[in-house]
């Protein structure tokens, strides 16, 4: 369990070494902060788009919906009612084919 935690950790840290540049106004991160707006979370900005896009690469990879919530509620201060509807959003926003 530790060592999923510090893996998914490093993933985010990475992530957002990597994207935090390339966050930018697109129709997808409009559509991310209309929703989190829409449910009153109080978070936007660059590593909110780069939480939300590692958010499915992760659960892509197989990584369980319960561990990447738990990152999102460390990481922005978020209840895990409000980190698990963060992590709906972003896998709706960022890969809804999924």
């Amino acid at each position: 369990m530790f060592t999923i935690r510090v893996l998914t950790a490093a993933a985010f840290a990475t992530g957002a070494l990597l994207t935090a540049a390339t966050a930018s106004a697109s129709p997808a991160t409009d559509a991310l902060f209309g929703a989190l707006d829409g449910l009153g979370l109080p978070i936007s900005g660059p590593a909110v788009v780069t939480a939300g896009n590692l958010a499915c690469d992760s659960s892509t990879s197989g990584l369980a919906r319960d561990l990447i919530a738990s990152r999102i509620s460390s990481e922005f201060g978020l209840d895990p009612g409000q980190a698990n509807q963060f992590v709906g959003i972003s896998l709706a926003v960022y890969c809804p084919l999924r």
